[in-house]
């Protein structure tokens, strides 16, 4: 998602981006970036994950990619 351009951070979040620029593949995943990659899988789709119990419809994400 993101080398497609659809993850936007907000606010500064210098341990995390420390970690995401640190981590190579095959090492432990880091705490912080541990719980984002949890955290953009449940809203990348939040039906499949089980978070909602039915799709927006009320055009409250129109604006966002």
């Amino acid at each position: 998602m993101y080398e497609q351009g659809r993850v936007h951070h907000v606010g500064q979040w210098l341990s995390l981006e420390q970690q995401m620029v640190r981590w190579v593949a095959g090492m432990d995943s880091p705490d912080r970036m541990d719980a984002a990659v949890h955290a953009l899988t449940q809203l990348a789709d939040p039906m499949r994950s089980g978070m909602a119990t039915a799709p927006y419809r009320d055009g409250r994400l129109s604006d966002r990619r």
